[in-house]
């Protein structure tokens, strides 16, 4: 790691017996400003080097004021034509440990011999390195405050060094000093990738300590063996602001590597108040695949979460779900089923995906508090001996065959073993209560028992006072529909979501996105068993998606239907304006010894120019809204794009390698060897529509441009074509709440290691009711329901 330097030349020449007379004060210079300064005898200079510019900078001012003066003013007396070659000057009048103020003023007609043969030293104190602006006055070092000493015997006139008053002799005082230890936590691995970036970056490594040193006036040093940086400096606020920049950018460093917060919120028919559970219904079985449009093939089946709701005791198949030729038959009939289902005494339910029943004389156990659920609490209990943790019955008539609908064709084909149940849940699984060994109030039996008396043991009287108590009061709070209750739940879910990526955004410099787009959420990572259940809203979020590890996936297109696309668009105002670009995705690197990176250009057709270059980008959140019985669904997101530079290479090499037609939008362009290569084009057409304030609609018309390579014709280049009109074709419908503008852009300036100055609440709306959220959820909300009156 190079150090700050710096060099100073002075006028005379230095010998090494004259520089030995200002080894003291150098020595105290280097230790006052922690610095090592050398002088080099060949070429006549000063060469300060110190881990601060800050504090070379002070020891070159020093020099220059203090010492240099005193040497140039020999030159001047002593009427020295050149510098070099060295004077042959005697130098011994100055003392080793002092130089003087207030000789005598020397002659004119004084010989060259006099002043080396006969030039006696003088006391005085010695130089001080001091920041006392006084000492710097000019006219006090140059006035003739000295008089002339007259000796009348041959000593000849002693030479004049220091001119001015002498200093004090008291001792200058010391600048304060702070100091400020940050140590990297213990789960990173390599702290140097925090201070100079990572080697990988597709940028220019940033060295963030010494960005932090200049814009803090400090001085900080990086211990690589103990993880530590030592920042010092004479101001206390600008120790601990330096301090505090060094935890922002371990915080960014962290949450770069954090994978994105993902929430599901499930929204239900507002037509439909009945309660619903849910069902993972395969893509293939959906009514409506033909809407669900992949950029590109997955692997594994994707599936659909569709509503399920109950009717005379029986789960009905989804609207959506496409029959199968081959039913099962139903194991009972169904009045033993709705019986079993829903008589009081005999209560059964879903919980978390597991089929639960009660029998008759079991007492509901005590559970501990989770979310509201639409079932009752007392569905959760069931005896043990029935139930497997994977939801499948130990025993051949298990509730477990009247609650999985007969209608499903994604049933497990094998029976998963059954798992071992730790003590917790068998507590809150529990059996029937037995009844206590010692009864308070026994019941009375038909003749009378004598009481059992153990040998040795005398029958004990027990005494009880029976306090008068008042019957409880039923709440007056009416009880919560559906509607009511999941918008509740899904409003303070996507609350806790996006505040926590908010807060995280921002640490991060760059373009910060916070938008909503119209597509369809799908579902994958689901085995064959969680798929035959029937399931409750809440467990989707708790036992789905964090103990099952089943995820969201959304479509990312709104659709590729034009009919479909001219149906939302019918439904909004009518346009304000239009925009176009090429989106140029690529491979670059700035450095052949480097990786190659992902980057996303844009390029502007108008004046074939690029307007912005993001070098990488990261989802902070995304907040999936399934919608039942909807063809669409939306997602909201967060995003944060870390940009480049467009004038530095290779960009602005490539830039002029590119050319566009106008007239057809053919673009012709080049990649460049080692350092850029062209993946894919998409050409964007925009169409933006005014909403209610704050928000602003855009329609976007994606293709994806074929490349094709044309014939180099001996000529050495080889040019890549990517004609408009021939590529595969999709829309996308995204809104933005423009209010976010005015915050969200602080981020681009955003100097190291600083937080924006923008809150969450200014995005999100008070801490206490977020309306801004509300508003922007419910916009959402009320352009798919006008799309679904249409369709």
């Amino acid at each position: 790691m190079s150090k700050a330097n710096a060099k100073v030349y002075g006028c005379g020449y230095i010998t090494e017996e004259f520089y030995e007379q200002f080894k003291a004060a150098i020595s105290k210079l280097e230790t006052k400003s922690n610095t090592n300064i050398k002088f080099d005898f060949v070429g006549q200079s000063f060469h300060i080097t110190g881990n601060s510019q800050s504090k070379v900078d002070h020891a070159v001012h020093r020099i220059v004021d203090k010492l240099l003066p005193l040497f140039n003013d020999l030159v001047d007396e002593c009427k020295f034509h050149g510098t070099f070659p060295p004077v042959d000057l005697d130098m011994t009048f100055l003392n080793r440990d002092s130089i003087v103020s207030g000789p005598d003023t020397p002659s004119s007609n004084t010989s060259h011999q006099n002043l080396t043969t006969a030039a006696t030293p003088v006391s005085g104190r010695p130089i001080e390195f001091s920041d006392d602006s006084d000492n710097d006055d000019a006219e006090k070092r140059h006035s003739p405050t000295a008089t002339p000493t007259n000796n009348s015997t041959t000593t000849p006139k002693t030479w004049p060094v220091y001119y001015g008053d002498t200093e004090s002799d008291g001792e200058g005082s010391d600048i304060d000093s702070f100091k400020e230890t940050f140590k990297f936590a213990k789960n990173i691995a390599n702290p140097s990738e925090i201070i100079n970036g990572s080697q990988s970056s597709n940028k220019q490594p940033t060295n963030s300590l010494r960005l932090i040193e200049r814009e803090t006036d400090t001085e900080c040093y990086f211990n690589q063996s103990t993880k530590e940086v030592t920042i010092t400096g004479t101001d206390e606020d600008a120790v601990k602001d330096a301090l505090e920049r060094f935890k922002v950018l371990q915080m960014q460093y962290k949450r770069r590597r954090r994978s994105p917060l993902v929430l599901a919120c499930i929204h239900p028919n507002p037509k439909d108040t009945r309660p619903f559970h849910l069902y993972f219904a395969n893509l293939e079985r959906y009514r409506h695949k033909d809407s669900v449009h992949l950029l590109s093939e997955v692997d594994e089946p994707l599936f659909v979460l569709l509503p399920v709701f109950q009717a005379d005791g029986n789960f009905l198949p989804p609207h959506d779900l496409i029959a199968t030729k081959k039913q099962r038959a139903p194991s009972r009939p169904d009045s033993a089923l709705a019986a079993k289902t829903y008589q009081p005494q005999r209560t059964s339910g879903v919980q978390g995906g597991r089929p639960v029943s009660r029998p008759p004389s079991a007492a509901p156990p005590v559970r501990p508090s989770r979310p509201p659920s639409s079932m009752s609490a007392s569905s959760l209990a069931q005896p043990m001996s029935t139930m497997s943790i994977h939801g499948q019955s130990t025993s051949p008539t298990s509730p477990m065959e009247s609650m999985v609908p007969q209608w499903g064709n994604n049933r497990i084909s094998q029976q998963p073993e059954p798992a071992t149940y730790t003590s917790d849940l068998e507590n809150w699984h529990a059996s029937p209560a037995q009844p206590p060994q010692t009864e308070d109030f026994p019941s009375l039996p038909g003749k009378p028992i004598k009481p059992t008396v153990h040998k040795g043991k005398t029958a004990q009287r027990r005494v009880m006072r029976i306090i008068p108590q008042k019957s409880s009061r039923t709440s007056s709070v009416p009880a919560k529909d559906v509607w009511e209750e999941c918008r509740e739940y899904n409003a303070h879910n996507a609350t806790l979501v996006l505040s926590e990526a908010l807060e995280s955004a921002r640490c991060y410099k760059g373009n910060i996105i916070f938008g909503a787009k119209l597509g369809k959420v799908l579902w994958r990572n689901i085995s064959p068993e969680p798929a035959s259940r029937i399931w409750q809203k809440e467990d989707i979020k708790d036992v789905a998606m964090k103990e099952l590890g089943i995820t969201p996936m959304f479509s990312d297109v709104t659709t590729n239907n034009d009919d479909v696309i001219d149906g939302i668009a019918a439904q909004l105002p009518d346009p304000f304006g239009k925009t176009a670009c090429f989106e140029i995705h690529a491979q670059a690197r700035n450095q052949p010894t480097l990786p190659y990176q992902p980057i996303i250009m844009t390029l502007n057709p108008g004046g074939v120019m690029l307007t912005k270059v993001v070098v990488k980008k990261d989802r902070l959140a995304e907040v999936d809204w399934v919608m039942n019985d909807n063809k669409l669904d939306f997602q909201m997101y967060l995003d944060a794009e870390e940009l480049g530079r467009t004038d530095v290479k290779p960009y602005s090499t490539f830039e002029k390698k590119i050319s566009v037609n106008i007239e057809n939008k053919q673009m012709s362009f080049e990649n460049i060897p080692d350092f850029l290569s062209v993946n894919r084009i998409f050409y964007k057409e925009t169409t933006k529509y005014r909403l209610h304030f704050p928000f602003i609609a855009e329609i976007t018309r994606v293709e994806q441009l074929p490349l094709d390579h044309q014939p180099s014709n001996q000529y050495g280049v080889d040019k890549i074509t990517a004609m408009t009109g021939e590529g595969e074709v999709w829309y996308d419908c995204q809104v933005y709440c423009t209010s976010h503008n005015e915050f969200l852009k602080r981020n681009i300036s955003l100097p190291i290691g600083k937080l924006a100055t923008w809150k969450v609440s200014d995005i999100l709306g008070d801490d206490n009711t977020h309306q801004t959220l509300v508003d922007y959820i419910s916009c959402l909300l009320i352009i798919l329901a006008e799309v679904a009156k249409s369709d």
